[in-house]
Formats: C-alpha cells, structure tokens, sequence
C-alpha cells in the first residue's frame, strides 16, 4: 500500500513537473510573441519602437526577459525617446503585473524643445527598476532607482554626478476631456547630492544637496511643434499641480507647493506656499552678486523676520506666499528678482 502511495505521489510529480515544463516554455514563447505585437501596436500609433533581440530564461520559477539594443521614441511634441543598451524584466507566475526592471549599460533620454528640451546619457550604479501593470497590460506605473548615477548633458558633455537619483512616474487611467483639468502625468524626482553645477551666487557653492518634486500635470500637450503645443496647452488651462518641491542647496533650505503655468509672454506664472529656512542668508547672498538691489533686500529681510517662528532645533522657519507673476518673483508681495522668458522656439 504505501509502495504504490509513494509510486503514485511520484507519477503525480512527474506529470506536474512536465505539466509546469510545458507551461513555462508556452509562456516564455508568449512572451516573444506579446512583445513584438506591442512593438507594432505601438508603430501603428507612429511611435517608433524597435530591438536587437529577445532572450527568455529563469526556468522554472520566473521569467527573466533581456531586450538587447531597445528603443521607444514618441510622437508627440514631448518629442521625448530613449534608447538603451539592454532591458532586463523579470516576473513570477503571481505577479505577472508586478515587473522588475534593470537598464545595465548607458542610455539615452530626451524630451522637449527649446529652453525646455534636454538630450542626457545616463549610467548607474544600481539601474534597477519597477513597472506596474493595468490588467489590460497598460502601464500604470513607472519606478526608478539608479543610486549613484553619472549624468551627460547632450551635446556639450558636461558631466554631472548625483550620489542618488530616484523616480516614479503614474499615467492615468483613462483619457479625460481634453481641456486644463485633465490630468495626464504625475512624477516623483529625488536627486541627492547633484554636481558640479553653476551655483546663482557662489556662495550657494557647486554641490546641490537634495532636490524633490512631486508634480502633476494637467491638460494634455496636443500635436505640433513643441512652442506652440506648450502655449495652446496654456492657453486651455493646462497647468503643473505642485503638490510637494523642496530644495536644499547652500544656504537655501526652502519647500513649496502650489500651481505653475506659462504667461501670455512665455514667462513663468504661479502662486505657492512656501516654507523657507536660511532666507536672511539667501537674501545676503543674492544681495552681494547684484540680483537683488539693497533696498528691496533690507525690507524683505526685516518683513520675513517679524513672520518668522523658531523651530524645536533652534532655526528660525518662515510660511509665506510666493507669487510668479509679470515676470518677476514676489514674497510676501514684495518683488525680488525678475524672471526673462522662456525660450520655447
């Protein structure tokens, strides 16, 4: 009796063995199949979309899919491409929508026109990632987490270094009403430790200690050249929901929230909350390189002072309102520095 139970566990684990066999190779040929079909769905929406070749291992409990040579270009006025040496993806069998991502080797992002536009290289040392997908396998999500990266302004190749750069980006569901309250991207950026850059004022010093945002977009861009796709979406409505901005670099320790927009004259326009520690240093150091007159400084200095509250460390921390507006910036009402145009063309 316990001969032929332990003859039949066997048989029964050879047949589910050979079962899962047959299972993880019809998969992994799905796999191919899947990829090339979302390459030519997403040709027939005039992106372009292309790659040196697939390879599918990870028998028998995952599957690990390396895309060599991969490339995906928009065709919008975003304008924005990527292309890569490799793309690792790897999934189990129960969270097939949950998608591990590695990008081994250099890369290159671009996106924009004008002031706006930027070309990077971009290699780490922890290119790992995350995508999350609709059960309709749209992607709904977008995670990065490069760790220290070295970062290549295209095409002067200035180098920049960041000690860590992570990134999450969220598509909606579903496409609203085309107009300025449709929300179309939200993005999550925190950059660590970013250098050498040009500081405003030297005393700001060439090393940006951490930057985060956490943006939403409203108002789809429509097609067209970039400039006037980016004033027809201002001129619908369409607007940046800041929903949290900090910044850390030199004497400046400040965070925002609040709404930005383009002015009729191309120049920055929005309105913020703003909580700002170091602004007497700020205001001094803005002061000696000339881009705030004396006058102007010495009001701001004494109206922030008397609004200021002392933190449990010791600092003193002011809440104020910020407004971008006829291209200049303004605290507390009071004007500080002017803002030029941006150059969309």
């Amino acid at each position: 009796m316990r001969r032929k139970l332990l003859w039949g566990f066997g048989l029964g684990a050879l047949v589910a063995g050979l079962a899962w066999t047959a299972a993880w190779y019809g998969i992994a040929q799905t796999i191919h199949t899947r990829i090339d079909t979302w390459v030519e769905a997403r040709r027939a929406e005039g992106l372009a979309a292309a790659h040196a070749g697939i390879a599918v291992d990870g028998f028998p409990l995952a599957w690990r899919v390396r895309i060599a040579e991969p490339v995906l270009s928009g065709a919008g006025a975003a304008a924005w491409a990527w292309q890569g040496e490799a793309l690792h993806a790897s999934f189990g069998p129960f969270n097939y929508r949950d998608v591990a991502l590695r990008f081994p080797g250099e890369h290159r992002v671009a996106a924009g026109g004008g002031a706006l536009g930027s070309s990077w290289r971009i290699r780490s040392e922890r290119p790992n990632g995350r995508i999350l997908l609709h059960p309709d396998g749209r992607l709904d999500r977008l995670e990065l987490d490069l760790g220290a990266a070295t970062l290549t302004r295209l095409p002067d190749e200035r180098r920049f270094q960041a000690a860590q750069v992570l990134s999450a980006v969220v598509l909606p569901r579903s496409m609203a009403p085309a107009d300025g309250r449709a929300q179309t991207l939200a993005v999550t950026l925190i950059v660590e430790a970013l250098s050498p850059l040009d500081p405003p004022v030297a005393s700001f010093g060439t090393t940006l200690s951490s930057l985060k945002l956490d943006l939403l977009t409203k108002g789809p861009l429509p097609p067209g050249r970039f400039a006037d796709a980016l004033r027809a979406w201002r001129d619908a409505g369409g607007t940046v929901e800041v929903n949290h901005a900090s910044l850390r670099w030199g004497p400046v320790d400040a965070e925002a929230n609040g709404t930005l927009t383009l002015d009729a004259q191309d120049r920055p326009l929005g309105a913020f909350a703003a909580r700002w520690r170091g602004y007497n240093e700020t205001i001094d150091a803005l002061q000696a390189a000339g881009q705030i007159p004396p006058w102007p400084a010495a009001g701001a200095k004494i109206a922030l002072n008397a609004m200021a509250r002392q933190q449990p460390d010791g600092a003193k921390q002011i809440e104020l309102p910020v407004t971008l507006q006829d291209g200049r910036v303004y605290v507390v009402g009071l004007p500080l520095m002017r803002l030029a145009p941006l150059r969309l063309d």
